[in-house]
């Protein structure tokens, strides 16, 4: 189950693949582009943003024998409270209510990163059931693509704005490239305002795959998501990390311990103009090695291995008596917040099943994501796997 988030959708599209197990991939968000996949049965419905109790219905109608829920720890807190057996993503930040229960509930911890980078402060119980897959890149990346980089240009600085930016003013993405005039600089992504008329700034827009630009980088700035990260690590391209300012509290711990492994230069906040020159001349000598590519290549294989290891657990998932009562408790003020929300309706068909088949929505192709033995279906296992 995936929250629409691009990340989400980008390892669901590697992950699914590399199943043993037979697979349903529903997307839960109302504001979802496209869904996790198109054709060969996968299927995308969409619950409004506040149709949880009509999926937790629908799971429950199939015999699942594993949910794993990337994003919503509402949805995953109400499937654990119906007995299901949920695992989800491990992810760095400070933890709310709901995420210490998600954390302690989950069957499993699905880290899209390398241990060295488990965040710091973890209950050893959680930690017991975190399994780390290595970098689980955005896209498929065939190995490193930092050599493909021609030499007799200016070298190149990659801005991975996304969807919804990373935080500077098109001003001071002039005033960056002002400062570095032996530095070509391309925004990817939705910077804030127009870069129009900004000297030294190549603008791309929105971009499905940041691949070949990547493959003629010779350094990047990103924000701290994920998959970004996993992205740009997997191409073996040195990173400059800043956390995004919509995502304070949750990017500022991952950016610190990309810095402390040498992973990344970290990045507090973006920086001034006069600090670009030297920033760039220290991530241009930034060792990323092989680790990141070969984490990569294998990373899908993992998590999938995991995921089908976890449903064929035979393990007991009793919840303590105490856990069981903080989770009602956490329910029913749930509850009392939702009370004049009604559940949209899944047979709604301004909310119902989108066809991805239609290229007009289709915008990741699950089976053109890997390789892999799943038996993709769309609405729910079939007894058996």
């Amino acid at each position: 189950m995936l929250d629409g988030s691009a990340g989400a959708r980008a390892r669901a599209a590697a992950i699914v693949p590399c199943l043993r197990s037979q697979v349903s991939v529903l997307e839960t968000s109302a504001a979802a582009r496209g869904g996790p996949g198109a054709g060969d049965g996968v299927s995308r419905s969409r619950d409004a943003g506040h149709a949880t109790g009509e999926v937790v219905a629908w799971a429950g109608e199939h015999g699942f024998d594993l949910i794993h829920v990337d994003g919503g720890d509402e949805l995953l807190l109400r499937l654990a409270g119906r007995g299901f057996r949920v695992s989800t993503v491990h992810r760095h930040g400070r933890r709310s209510d709901a995420r210490r229960l998600v954390d302690e509930l989950a069957h499993g911890l699905l880290a899209p990163y390398p241990s060295r980078l488990a965040p710091r402060r973890v209950p050893r119980p959680v930690r017991e059931r975190v399994a780390f897959t290595g970098w689980l890149p955005a896209t498929r990346l065939a190995g490193s693509l930092a050599g493909a980089a021609v030499r007799d240009r200016p070298r190149t600085v990659l801005v991975l704005a996304g969807h919804r930016g990373l935080g500077p003013a098109v001003e001071e993405l002039g005033a960056a490239a002002a400062a570095t005039p032996d530095w070509r600089w391309v925004v990817a992504g939705a910077p804030t305002g127009s870069l129009d008329g900004i000297g030294g700034v190549e603008d791309l827009g929105p971009v499905p795959d940041v691949s070949p630009w990547l493959a003629s980088a010779d350094a990047a700035v990103a924000g701290a998501s994920l998959s970004g990260v996993a992205t740009v690590v997997a191409a073996g391209v040195p990173l400059l990390a800043v956390p995004r300012a919509d995502r304070a509290g949750v990017e500022e711990e991952f950016v610190a311990l990309l810095g402390a492994v040498g992973t990344a230069v970290p990045l507090h906040r973006w920086p001034g103009a006069e600090r670009w020159p030297q920033l760039l001349a220290g991530a241009a000598d930034l060792s990323v090695g092989t680790r990141g590519p070969a984490d990569a290549a294998s990373a899908p294989y993992r998590a999938a291995a995991t995921l089908d290891g976890w449903a064929e657990d035979e393990t007991s998932d009793a919840v303590a008596a105490a856990l069981r009562d903080r989770l009602e408790t956490w329910l029913a003020a749930a509850d009392r917040a939702d009370a004049d929300t009604a559940d949209a309706d899944l047979t709604d068909p301004d909310v119902a099943d989108v066809d991805l088949t239609d290229p007009d929505v289709a915008d990741v192709d699950l089976a053109e994501a890997g390789t892999g033995g799943g038996d993709v279906s769309a609405h729910g296992p079939a007894s058996g796997r």
